[in-house]
């Protein structure tokens, strides 16, 4: 979920890294060694794409949609092994930004090499102009389908879970990548029996990750503010705050809270007062909230969510060493579960200044709703005068109240008065 002002895409405020030759916004040329194949008319009006052949692949059905990229199953023409494509949506393809932000995520993954990270393939551009990456097929679910369906994980499995992306994201972190959108429909999980608990988790999503040591700056212009609300840290929630590994820390601390307890930190609220409640308000404690955990668990998860950056753990490592000493003592946890407590939400104080010059990007989302941007793979903008005109709602809904409150008060008295006069 991307937050930008107004100027943000009027001006070329940061300068990118340079684009291969093949790659470049000029989409005119034909693409050598590329086979011409049309699909049936059946295949075509289900998806421009299926049927088709790009570069060595020919696409056989849609496996995922989001708001930045399709992605398909795709077969080598000559090998036969399957692969995810991964194509960004045709209206993006000669939009710079759009176009730079594909690549440096393919070249993020590529450059991380981890078991737990997605492996990158190839990339290239089709005769028709579209961008694409190969990548390794996976089979399995999200981490948000497994909650759906099972509700709440036990704690040696959340733990077994959690190390494994501490891993990937300590080798992204190494590499200069903060992946900045961690939430349960980017971690991917396969089953795998060399792995601890025979599971292999795969981190998926390097759209948004602020990556340096490109060579050419930032795609992320002055005043965005960028993540999934529900998981984003403090600092994500603020423009022209910088942000390092320990924002991931955050959003992995709200990724095991979501784990143990089946909720966010913090559940309900539209995307400015999810942020404010990141910035300002503390969440009820796992346990508090009825998971059965241990308190060792608890102080991580807490320590994980804290406001200030310096109070967290201050590397992945650091963190994965120390639920490994928790995980020494849990213990898989059977029988029925006690039901989540209701949480109550902390007065929060006062609201700040009304952010100035947001206008909402058209054909975005604005009045979605919260599972809207839980779905793997999409990209939400809204600039920052939709934001505004909400965050403006949530002290005034709350000064209606209090008012409300004191003026049947000032009434009431004004009638014991006025009856004790006249009596």
């Amino acid at each position: 979920m991307v937050f930008e002002p107004q100027h943000a895409r009027d001006e070329e405020l940061v300068t990118r890294t340079s684009l291969p030759e093949q790659l470049s916004l000029d989409c005119d040329a034909d693409v050598p060694g590329e086979a011409q194949t049309e699909p049936s008319d059946a295949l075509h009006k289900i998806d421009r794409l299926i049927g088709r052949t790009i570069g060595h692949y020919t696409i056989k059905e849609v496996i995922g949609r989001g708001g930045m990229a399709v992605v398909y199953l795709a077969e080598h023409r000559i090998l036969g092994n399957e692969v995810a494509l991964k194509v960004l949506h045709a209206r993006y393809n000669k939009q710079q930004t759009m176009v730079h932000r594909f690549v440096n995520e393919a070249r993020t993954m590529a450059s991380i090499r981890h078991s737990s990270i997605v492996a990158i393939h190839d990339i290239g551009r089709s005769r028709e102009c579209d961008l694409y990456t190969v990548m390794e097929l996976l089979r399995g679910e999200t981490l948000g389908q497994r909650i759906e369906r099972v509700g709440r994980l036990s704690e040696a499995r959340t733990i077994k879970i959690a190390r494994q992306i501490a891993a990937a994201l300590a080798a992204a972190h190494e590499r200069g990548a903060i992946h900045r959108d961690i939430k349960p429909n980017n971690i991917f999980l396969i089953a795998d029996s060399e792995v601890p608990g025979g599971e292999r988790v795969k981190v998926l999503d390097f759209g948004i990750a602020k990556r340096k040591g490109m060579g050419g700056g930032e795609l992320t212009a002055v005043g965005v503010v960028i993540g999934t609300p529900a998981y984003m840290a403090p600092e994500q929630c603020t423009p022209n705050t910088e942000v390092d590994g320990r924002s991931d820390i955050y959003s992995l601390g709200a990724l095991m809270y979501r784990m143990v307890t089946g909720e966010r930190p913090f559940a309900t609220g539209d995307e400015y007062e999810l942020m404010w409640n990141h910035l300002h308000a503390t969440p009820d404690t796992p346990i508090e909230r009825g998971a059965s955990i241990s308190m060792a668990l608890n102080r991580a998860i807490m320590t994980c969510l804290a406001k200030d950056p310096a109070v967290r753990f201050q590397s992945m490592h650091e963190l994965s060493e120390h639920l490994a000493v928790v995980e020494a003592d849990a213990v898989e946890i059977s029988g029925p579960i006690v039901p989540p407590q209701t949480m109550q939400r902390l007065p929060l104080p006062a609201p700040p200044p009304r952010p100035e010059g947001i206008m909402v990007d058209p054909g975005s989302p604005a009045q979605a709703s919260l599972e809207a941007y839980d779905c793997g793979c999409t990209e939400v903008e809204i600039r920052v005068a939709d934001m505004a005109e909400q965050a403006a709602t949530v002290p005034s809904r709350r000064a209606h109240l209090i008012w409300s409150t004191v003026g049947g008060l000032v009434l009431a008295g004004a009638i014991i008065v006025l009856s004790t006069l006249l009596g």
